[in-house]
């Protein structure tokens, strides 16, 4: 069946007679199923409206009113049969001439859309079986890796959906369907510039503060329309998402309460039935990895129900009829989505947003003006050019009696609007993709925590200090509307009087006293969300503000200054957040517009210098090990200090903050943001307190081993985020002398770094003798290289960093999972003069010595435990290696690593050594630690999220790590 014969409400709806339940025959016009057909043909129907509102709202008891007025028509019917008798007319017609009362002759329903032989629950049943086995087909070394097409992504919605899937693990790839944007000359029409798919993208993820490479290599935009067959996407570019595709988010819509009906059936009935095709022929293509299909419709498919819940497992025609084409036409939609699900064998998911507003903590809305943004921004205005005209009295009257004029809301002061932040409807939608329970089902993306009408005038005011007048809204619509609109022209404010009358199109229905229920509990149940739901005062609270500040009420329309002004406003909003340990939208308006001034720099929009201040955002390698910190794996750094005698821990106190606390690291603790793409902030504590930090402990027995055990359990103990990453331990009664134990974490500084701090704590003994200096080669001499030399060498590097860690690391008896527990062991001592000695014969370093060694008691262990050992098999090491260029005091992470492969199955003692000195010095010649160094930069500025998988498969492909970070040239005294 064509589109044009479709097109007709007759397709979808029939018409049923009230008496006798007969079909009725004849073509049903769109505006017979809007409530609009139904109201205000007469005065006194218009009345009866309003005064039932009136009345309800000052009794509080709107069923007694509505009772009474029930009876009040069955006195107007009676009165009107009496009149009827006298005069010899027709009852019906005297009743509706004389009081507007007016009975109902038929009703209408949905026509069956599939055979009542077709066993629902077992079909839905089969379908969440299939979207199981497909969804385990996409599992990649464990994770699940999805490939998504998005239509709708430069609308409100898909933006916040690619924001949230930038971030999302499971989404290896998002396919952006997007048509191209021819830019002309406002005044001559003329082509300025035809921005690509591409082009578009790029603009978007832009805007989107999605800039990094490892977030937009994530993104690819294609060319297509949706309302055209399979989406208007070319040959080439369908075969290949055909065999690619696990999932189909269709978001594209029209969601203009006010527009036509044929306009709003192209955009929400055609292209969703494209869109079901398009992935019908993905789903059974022979090569397929199909998993679902996301069909985004709204709540209000349900119309103006008014007597029960509207239900997330049936749709119905609503008895009341539609307040608009956009919810009759989603409706339509959904009707299809169904058929195509139960008739088809399609998967699919149907989600149901209410009325969409903008992100909760913040109101950021990408610069979307539409639907609830634009009466506040109109009355925002409003109030600013009565403002903007002070002290000029004649244009002040003038504007002063426009914004009055714009100031009246039609709105019942009971009705409630159900208003869903945009990012709870996209997390909703993430959710579903990887969720095989969710096919089949109807699922509302809505709130229990609904807004009145009254509620929204006292926020206005409060926020905007607009007050806005409420007007029954059949009142407004026959009576105050005429009235205003007329004055407005009269005074030649024709758009002002056009955007009134938009305003009470989009909003009388919904402001209307007994809205719709929507019923929610599939959102929790099927998709895993929060059980608390948005509070819809406190994200409308902050829609306002948001309003106000950064789109200055709609003044603000370029998209690239939007992005950055609500860039500053995440920040702002964070700070005040973690400020006042509070959500933004519950604080006060005084509070929160006071902090404003405190913080906002409102005419450049930025934070202002001492916000700034207060917090440092971790270098990207510093934020790679805080991410980097799992339960079994702990990013720690553990110095042990040994003292011969018993150390005075007022001394220890007084060195400590003498000495350590000077850097102002130890006194900061992190501060994870809000935003996943954000790096966490150093932040400092307010009432820092040392004696968090300092412990005192006396062990029993006091021997070295139970030294030994004391430093592997508190090297297994997490250390406290609400505090700075450090601590220390006073070991005190030990049998020779005291200990300090000090644990930090890598987060601050690699080993590197804070052993040169640690020793700040210290002096040299006096000895008289000068102390042998520590020679060059105990450490792996790896030189930063210039660009250039790197750029030579870097492809030859990336092979071989690229073959490390794609390289499967031997099965060996270290190989498996880890367990949380520590385990210290300190070997004898060894003497420097004998290694030395050892060196001379093979030529080798200190560090091939010690590193043969290593790998030689690797080598017995690996025997003792599995018997037998391949001559080729090598055991991955990874090696820190320092690339500060001078040994100053600065902290933070500034070493590479590099893979060294221990060749363990080598028997021989010297062959060993000579191909540890071969294979150390192809590595001294390698930038593979500065290109790793690079590799935690890009880690540590990706989420932690994907940060995770990167990490587990960069750790995966090695052993073990062998670090040398040099210690005191001789004895020590604090």
């Amino acid at each position: 069946m064509n589109d044009t014969e479709i097109l007709s409400p007759s397709y979808y709806i029939e018409k049923v007679c009230l008496t006798t339940g007969e079909l009725l025959e004849g073509e049903i016009r769109a505006e017979e199923l809007l409530v609009q057909d139904y109201r205000d043909y007469h005065v006194v129907d218009s009345y009866a409206r309003h005064l039932t509102s009136v009345m309800s709202e000052a009794t509080g008891d709107p069923e007694r009113i509505k009772s009474a007025m029930k009876k009040a028509r069955r006195l107007g019917k009676t009165t009107a049969d009496m009149v009827a008798k006298v005069v010899g007319k027709d009852p019906n017609n005297v009743a509706e001439r004389l009081f507007g009362l007016k009975d109902r002759e038929h009703f209408f329903r949905y026509k069956p859309r599939w055979s009542s032989d077709i066993d629902v629950d077992k079909a839905i049943a089969k379908l969440q079986k299939d979207a199981a086995d497909a969804l385990e087909r996409t599992r990649r070394e464990g994770q699940i890796q999805l490939r998504v097409l998005l239509t709708g992504g430069t609308g409100f919605v898909g933006k916040e959906i690619m924001w949230q899937a930038a971030t999302n693990p499971e989404i290896a790839e998002m396919v952006v369907l997007i048509r191209p944007q021819t830019i002309r000359d406002r005044k001559t029409g003329e082509v300025l510039q035809v921005l690509s798919p591409s082009d578009r993208g790029e603009l978007l993820l832009r805007q989107l503060w999605l800039d990094d490479p490892a977030l937009t290599e994530k993104f690819r935009f294609i060319a297509g329309d949706i309302e055209e067959p399979r989406l208007g996407v070319n040959d080439e570019d369908f075969e290949e998402l055909c065999r690619t595709t696990t999932n189909v988010i269709h978001c594209a819509a029209s969601v203009a309460f006010d527009d036509p009906y044929e306009d709003s059936f192209r955009a929400n009935v055609i292209g969703s039935r494209n869109a079901l095709a398009f992935s019908k022929t993905i789903q059974d293509h022979p090569q397929s990895c199909f998993v679902s299909h996301l069909s985004i419709e709204t709540s209000y498919i349900h119309g103006r129900q008014t007597h029960h819940e509207a239900r997330e497992d049936e749709i119905v025609f609503p008895r009341n009829f539609y307040n608009n084409y956009y919810e009759l036409t989603k409706a339509m939609a959904s009707l299809e989505t169904e058929e195509a699900m139960l008739k088809e064998g399609l998967r699919v998911v149907q989600l149901c947003p209410a009325i969409v507003i903008g992100e909760g903590r913040t109101g950021n809305n990408r610069g979307d003006q539409k639907v609830v943004n634009a009466p506040v921004n109109a009355f925002g205005r409003a109030r600013q050019e009565v403002r903007a005209r002070r002290g000029k009295w004649v244009e002040w009257s003038k504007a002063w009696m426009l914004s009055q004029m714009a100031s009246v809301f039609p709105g019942d002061a009971s009705a409630e609007l159900n208003l869903i932040p945009v990012d709870w409807v996209a997390l909703g939608i993430i959710k579903a993709l990887p969720s095989a329970k969710a096919v089949g089902q109807r699922i509302h993306l809505a709130t229990d925590s609904r807004i009145t009408t009254k509620e929204i005038q006292t926020i206005l005011k409060e926020e905007l200090r607009v007050k806005i007048k409420l007007s029954e809204p059949t009142f407004h619509r026959n009576f105050q509307l005429p009235v205003l609109a007329g004055a407005l022209k009269a005074l030649k404010q024709g758009k002002v009087a056009g955007a009134l009358m938009k305003l009470d199109n989009i909003f009388g229905g919904y402001s209307e006293r007994g809205q719709p229920i929507h019923e929610v509990g599939n959102d929790v149940e099927v998709l895993g969300m929060p059980e608390t739901r948005p509070r819809t005062a406190e994200i409308f609270r902050m829609l306002c503000r948001h309003n106000k500040y950064v789109q200055e009420f709609g003044q603000v329309r370029c998209l690239d200054e939007v992005s950055r002004r609500e860039k500053s406003w995440a920040e702002f909003v964070e700070e005040l957040e973690q400020q006042k340990a509070q959500s933004v939208g519950a604080l006060s308006p005084a509070v929160f517009h006071k902090a404003v001034q405190d913080y906002l720099d409102v005419k450049k929009f930025v934070l202002r210098e001492h916000a700034r201040a207060r917090k440092r955002i971790l270098s990207k390698a510093d934020a790679a090990w805080l991410h980097m910190d799992r339960p079994d794996n702990l990013m720690m750094i553990t110095a042990l200090f040994l003292f011969e005698d018993g150390l005075d821990f007022q001394k220890l106190k007084k060195a400590i903050k003498e000495r350590l606390l000077t850097f102002d690291r130890f006194r900061m603790r992190v501060r994870r943001s809000r935003n996943p793409l954000r790096r966490p902030s150093w932040v400092p504590v307010k009432d820092f307190d040392l004696e968090n930090h300092l412990e005192r402990v006396s062990l029993k027995g006091g021997s070295q081993e139970d030294l030994h055990d004391f430093v592997g359990k508190k090297m297994s103990q997490r250390l406290s985020r609400r505090h700075p990453l450090w601590k220390f331990y006073l070991v005190e009664d030990l049998q020779k002398g005291s200990a300090l134990v000090a644990v930090l974490h890598h987060a601050i500084a690699d080993g590197n770094a804070l052993m040169r701090v640690l020793m700040k704590l210290t002096d040299p003994v006096e000895t008289g003798t000068e102390l042998e200096r520590v020679q060059k080669d105990r450490q792996l001499n790896v030189k930063p290289r210039g660009f250039v030399d790197l750029a030579k060498k870097g492809l030859g590097a990336t092979a071989t960093l690229s073959k490390g860690l794609i390289e499967s690391e031997p099965t060996t008896p270290f190989r498996g999972p880890l367990s949380k527990a520590k385990k210290v062991s300190v070997s004898k001592a060894i003497s420097l003069e004998d290694i030395k000695k050892a060196r001379v014969p093979t030529s080798s370093t200190v560090n091939d010595i010690l590193m043969a060694a290593l790998t030689g008691g690797l080598r017995r262990y690996i025997l003792r435990e599995q018997g037998k050992l391949k001559p080729d098999c090598s055991v991955r090491a990874v090696v820190p290696v320092d690339l500060r260029r001078s040994s100053g005091e600065d902290l933070g992470n500034k070493f590479g690593l590099i893979f060294m492969s221990l060749p363990v199955g080598i028997e021989d003692p010297h062959e060993q050594l000579l191909e540890v000195k071969k294979r150390m010095n192809e590595l001294k010649e390698s930038p593979q630690a500065i290109m790793v160094l690079g590799l935690l930069a890009a880690v540590g500025a990706i989420p932690a999220e994907l940060e995770k998988r990167v990490v587990t498969m960069f750790s995966s492909r090695a052993t073990t790590v062998l670090t040398n970070v040099p210690g005191p040239r001789g004895p020590l005294k604090l």
